[in-house]
């Protein structure tokens, strides 16, 4: 990774409250804080450490920086604060939303207050549409990312199901967590291949990777594979080859996101 700490995650809070806005701002910066903090001492420390370490800023759920409820003279207090202290000083950001929830919230926000978004709109570069699918490749290096510590074969073997599955990234996340609950069951320190199939079975039985008619015979050990452990065998762990994956045309919908970058 390039620059590793030189950017932060802010999650922005759905709601109207100032201090849950730079409550987690700090949450991001590690500024530690009590409930009796109040609005002005957060908002003053956050900015403090903003502006003096120059970090970059990535707000998911970008759409809660326009307001959630409000009437006709409401000022969008969060995108005012983001333009200001951000963007017209030159720091970077991103924001990240899906297309339908961002335009939307703003559309109706506009319609309601007559707010002039010239302002916000101008300084924004052009959106970026994230892709409807990902490749086998990519869908395995988030595995191993997040899961450093699992055998690269069973890794393979969750993400090759996982593409077949509704749940997508998710259910390598959530997969690779009950194999390793069930490996501590068991006391074993990592997941097993048994660990692996079971998991695979609970949390995406819907799942099943196609098979070419070419290649059926010589695939029938991974086929098998995908079993549940009671009719497999754990002594040697089943692979699946990076081109063998299985293809996802389109992602759920849920999981389509716009980022939009600045500064």
């Amino acid at each position: 990774m390039r620059g590793p700490g030189l950017a932060r995650l802010v999650t922005v809070p759905d709601s109207n409250r100032e201090r849950d806005f730079f409550a987690a701002h700090a949450d991001a910066f590690g500024i530690e804080y009590g409930p009796g903090a109040t609005t002005a001492e957060l908002k003053r420390q956050v900015e403090f450490v903003h502006r003096h370490s120059g970090l970059f800023l990535i707000y998911d759920e970008a759409h809660y920086l326009v307001p959630v409820s409000y009437h006709k003279a409401t000022p969008p207090r969060r995108l005012n604060w983001v333009r200001c202290q951000v963007i017209d000083r030159g720091l970077g950001c991103a924001f990240f939303a899906t297309p339908q929830s961002y335009r939307e919230t703003l559309d109706a926000y506009v319609k309601k207050t007559g707010y002039c978004m010239e302002q916000w709109l101008g300084r924004m570069a052009p959106p970026v549409v994230l892709p409807e699918s990902l490749d086998s490749a990519d869908v395995l290096a988030v595995a191993r990312n997040h899961f450093p510590d699992v055998p690269e074969p069973y890794l393979k073997l969750i993400s090759a199901r996982a593409m077949q599955s509704e749940g997508y990234l998710k259910n390598v996340e959530i997969c690779v967590k009950r194999a390793r609950f069930l490996a501590g069951e068991h006391g074993r320190r990592a997941p097993a291949l048994a660990d692996v199939q079971d998991a695979i079975g609970y949390t995406m039985p819907q799942a099943v990777p196609p098979v070419s008619t070419a290649a059926s015979a010589s695939r029938r050990g991974s086929a098998r594979a995908m079993q549940p452990a009671r009719s497999v065998s754990a002594k040697s762990p089943q692979t699946v080859p990076e081109a063998e994956f299985p293809r996802r045309g389109t992602l759920p919908k849920v999981g389509s996101l716009e980022p939009v970058l600045a500064g």
